[in-house]
């Protein structure tokens, strides 16, 4: 005895194959923005790759999105096509016999969604300990290569920040090389610790232009060589570069994430259309009328026991029509 089962006309397999093939359109759409996800957050990776540590599956993710989206686009290509066309009854035949496997199919599938979906929220934790410990080490060695001394730049104008809590992680490094300084200086020797230059000063790229005044990033807390000045109010970005790199990249995860559930709900959604329209054509076919009016199921009968006693319950009650729906 099937269970959950819905008497479908031939008019309304034809409505259902063709709303169901709308999804599977749909679908497609937003597996071609899958591809497009995994592009764009390679990029955005690859761009700050030179402030990551122990990051070395940087592509994992972004792979797995692009992966995730050519399959999407094949999958409901060919579901499309298959839902139309089996929504008409001279050209059912057609993919009437592997309906069944492509909803097997679906259903395994939804485990790499899944997957890929859960990836989106847990990399966020990845990035975060890559980019603390990156941002750290560059800080350390801005002035040992251009690459990273580029790179930091463009950190703190893209993301208005400075360091990588604040701009104080400035004062804790020796940035400035001992090239460009006059070693023979006393003020210049107050400051050396172990043959390394130590200051409260800070790149020009730290630099705040909301400001009002102009930017002090020479001498950040050293009261004495500007005049009417609050180190609470330095014009300087206050924010870390972790903090705020890690903001956007919360962001655009989670965006990515959400996506990718929501779409794993309407697939069952699909799922279930194709399953009624799939055992409503069988049944049809078996009987004889295979352009009549025959019933749709889920399943060939109800997995659960409470199912029979919830159906003489029902008839008891008089309300025979929820009984026709838990059994054709």
């Amino acid at each position: 005895m099937v269970a959950f089962a819905i008497n479908i006309t031939e008019k309304g397999r034809q409505r259902l194959g063709q709303v169901a093939a709308g999804f599977h359109v749909l679908l497609a759409v937003f597996g071609v923005a899958v591809v497009l996800m995994g592009v764009y957050l390679r990029s955005k990776i690859e761009v700050r790759f030179g402030v990551l540590v122990d990051y070395d599956h940087y592509n994992l993710l972004p792979h797995m999105l692009i992966s995730v989206g050519c399959t999407l686009i094949f999958l409901h290509a060919v579901g499309a096509k298959m839902c139309y066309d089996c929504s008409f009854f001279y050209t059912r035949q057609r993919f009437e016999s592997v309906m069944v496997l492509y909803m097997v199919i679906m259903l395994t599938f939804q485990i790499i969604i899944l997957a890929a979906a859960s990836m989106c929220f847990s990399h966020t934790h990845m990035l975060r300990h890559s980019f603390n410990h990156g941002i750290i080490n560059s800080l350390k060695n801005y002035k040992n290569s251009l690459h990273l001394k580029r790179t930091i730049d463009a950190l703190h104008l893209d993301y208005n920040c400075c360091g990588n809590g604040s701009y104080t992680d400035w004062f804790k490094v020796s940035w400035i090389r001992n090239d460009f300084l006059d070693l023979e200086s006393s003020q210049v020797q107050a400051k050396m610790k172990n043959n390394k230059y130590y200051t409260d000063d800070v790149p020009f790229s730290c630099c705040d232009p909301m400001s009002p005044r102009p930017c002090i990033h020479q001498g950040v807390h050293s009261f004495n060589m500007h005049p009417n000045y609050d180190k609470t109010k330095v014009t300087l970005y206050k924010n870390g570069c972790s903090k705020q790199i890690m903001l956007f990249f919360e962001k655009l995860l989670s965006v990515f994430g959400r996506s990718i559930f929501t779409s794993s709900i309407v697939e069952w959604i699909v799922l279930l259309q194709m399953r009624y329209l799939q055992t409503s054509i069988f049944t049809a076919r078996m009987s004889g009328m295979a352009r009549g009016s025959a019933p749709g199921y889920l399943m060939d009968e109800c997995p659960f026991r409470c199912c029979d006693g919830i159906c003489c319950c029902c008839r008891c009650c008089g309300c025979d029509g929820l009984c026709c729906i838990l059994y054709g």
